[in-house]
């Protein structure tokens, strides 16, 4: 079930990688309205992969459909790269308040409607009437859409967790690596409550007409001590085979889902060996240990891409776009079907050796034979993430005949799960200590000196470094140099209110501030309050004001933060009363207290 996802993993990264890497922010004279043009022209390239002849994907569907998929995957990743889409969404969104998070959000959804229209081949339609090619078109585009909005949910809880850096706050901004453990955890959870009912909803799972079927099933889960929320119908037109499988990892949200098509073949001994299976994936907690898997490759990957970036600065030779995607995508790659597939075959070689120790061996190889027979799969053929038919009857045979063999494969993998908790610790402490604010300083105080030597200014290419150094220097309370790296980020993108909010505190909070920092800083925060709705960005108004001694004016602006603050806007890491003691005490100065 992992297979139809991979093209949205491999896009997410992709797209990632382009908006991380240095080489200016493209489109500059392009408006908010022509980049949204590109953007909306930009799936039509699906609909142009999904014409191309069928001769020139091979004689068989699924493979055409994965090689059309495939070709999308790349044209798209391409285009992007050469109009700099990804860069200039991400321009464009700042005065709302977005960033790197928004833009992937807009290129995953852009990515999944040209993803469904490369797997629709146009000639192929014929004489077919337009009800029938929309639900065509309906059932590819739902199958995503869980995983895809598992994707968009991650990505708005990594924002959630990005630092607004707060003045004088520090909190998340001074811990670059609590946004990327936040999201996880938030992915995790997402994973366990939201993604089965996203899969419910969208894949139009049912429950199971087949009421004796469904009573075999309930019994035979109770009797490996696990259960469901409910048993449900997985639909073959959306799947494309007919199947059964576990999804959820908390009780109230999981389901165990079988194709109507196999049930209705399938004996009673027959649906209680392919419960038993599955029963095992829960009683074994597979999903989780799956998770870690997947967890522990996206923290080292990110780890690998940041050495990739900061490799490329230190010897002024970034590597080109297509190495570092390339280099993603082949680990990815790699990751799947070499770490998932091993990690897959043990656990469901581990769910075979369930089912055959509660029903024996007959019902179980008769069980999947007509999961073969129904889905057309040749006996002889092997599975790189499930063992082939004829492998799993062989060892079917094999634990007949030494029932040990079972007790030796359940040791083999409690390894594997020890070494996927080790890779875990692995992956979190690679992340720490790969964003840790001292390793981000140093790597960014080298970059910074190595890119400014010999420029008279700061280009689009300096501003990773230098955000990382302002951001460093503002926990510290380093005024003359926070005001420096500011002042130098401020000249590269002079649109960003938040850039302008931070350098207004800076200047009007320092020591002993002179009178034309005063006035400068008030200037900035008026700017960025024009442009923004923050919570943060309006206390920073307030607080200029009071600094000139403007005591109603600073009530004012107070006044409107707590207003946002209230709603959610803007409040950062501070808590709520914060705002309102600011309130407060610029109150009590406007009355001569």
């Amino acid at each position: 079930m992992f297979i139809p996802f991979i093209p949205y993993l491999l896009a997410l990264i992709g797209a990632w990688v382009l908006l991380a890497l240095p080489g200016g922010v493209g489109l500059h004279g392009v408006t908010g309205w022509e980049a949204a043009l590109a953007y909306g022209a930009l799936p039509l390239l699906g609909g142009i992969v999904g014409g191309l002849p069928q001769r020139w994907f091979g004689r068989f569907a699924g493979p055409a459909s994965g090689l059309r998929r495939t070709v999308f995957l790349l044209a798209w990743l391409w285009v992007l790269h050469m109009i700099r889409l990804p860069q200039a969404l991400q321009l464009h969104l700042l005065w709302l308040g977005g960033g790197e998070e928004a833009t992937l959000m807009l290129l995953l959804v852009n990515f999944w409607l040209g993803d469904t229209l490369a797997q629709h081949r146009v000639h192929s339609y014929g004489a077919q009437r337009g009800a029938r090619r929309a639900k065509r078109l309906w059932d590819t585009a739902r199958l995503p859409v869980p995983i895809l909005l598992l994707m968009v949910l991650g990505l708005s809880f990594s924002a959630l967790f990005e630092s607004l850096s707060l003045p004088a706050q520090g909190g998340a901004g001074a811990h670059p690596w609590l946004k990327t453990f936040g999201a996880m955890a938030a992915m995790v959870a997402i994973m366990a409550l939201a993604m089965p009912v996203l899969v419910r909803i969208f894949w139009g799972l049912r429950p199971l007409e087949d009421r004796q079927a469904e009573r075999v099933v309930l019994a035979e889960l109770s009797a490996n001590g696990v259960s469901v929320a409910r048993v449900l119908a997985l639909p073959e037109e959306v799947m494309g085979f007919a199947t059964a499988g576990v999804i959820g990892m908390i009780r109230p949200f999981r389901y165990l889902m079988i194709s109507p098509a196999l049930a209705a073949v399938l004996t009673g001994p027959e649906i209680q060996a392919v419960t038993a299976h599955e029963a095992a994936h829960i009683k074994h907690r597979h999903l989780w240990y799956f998770l870690a898997a997947i967890v522990s490759f996206m923290l080292l990957m990110q780890v690998l891409t940041m050495g990739l970036i900061w490799a490329g600065a230190f010897t002024g030779a970034m590597p080109p776009v297509w190495v570092i995607v390339g280099i993603e995508v082949a680990a990815l790659i790699v990751f799947f079907r070499f770490g998932i597939g091993f990690i897959s075959r043990q656990f469901e070689r581990q769910a075979d050796s369930n089912a055959l120790r509660r029903t024996g061996q007959a019902p179980f190889e008769s069980a999947i034979a007509k999961v073969a027979r129904i889905n057309g799969i040749p006996v002889e053929q092997d599975n790189w993430h499930h063992y082939g038919i004829g492998r799993r009857i062989a060892y079917s045979r094999a634990a007949q005949a030494e029932p040990s063999a079972m007790a030796r494969h359940d040791g083999k993998v409690r390894r594997i799960k020890v070494a996927l908790l080790a890779l875990l610790a692995l992956g979190v402490a690679a992340q720490v200590a790969a964003s840790s604010p001292d390793t981000v300083a140093y790597l960014g105080e080298r970059y910074l000196v190595q890119r400014l030597e010999g420029v008279s200014a700061p280009s689009w290419d300096d501003l990773p470094a230098l955000r990382f150094l302002a951001a460093r220097a503002l926990a510290r309370e380093e005024h003359a140099s926070s005001e420096r790296y500011f002042r130098m980020i401020l000249a590269v993108t002079p649109e960003d209110p938040r850039v302008k909010n931070n350098l207004a505190w800076i200047l009007v909070t320092r020591p002993q501030p002179q009178p034309a920092a005063l006035r400068e800083g008030l200037a900035l925060a008026l700017a960025a309050a024009r442009e923004s709705q923050h919570a943060y960005i309006w206390d920073t108004l307030a607080e200029s004001h009071y600094r000139l001694k403007q005591y109603d004016h600073a009530v004012i602006a107070a006044s409107k933060a707590v207003v946002l603050a209230e709603a959610g806007q803007g409040r950062g890491d501070a808590p709520l009363r914060y705002y309102r003691n600011r309130l407060k005490a610029f109150a009590q100065f406007g009355k001569g207290v």
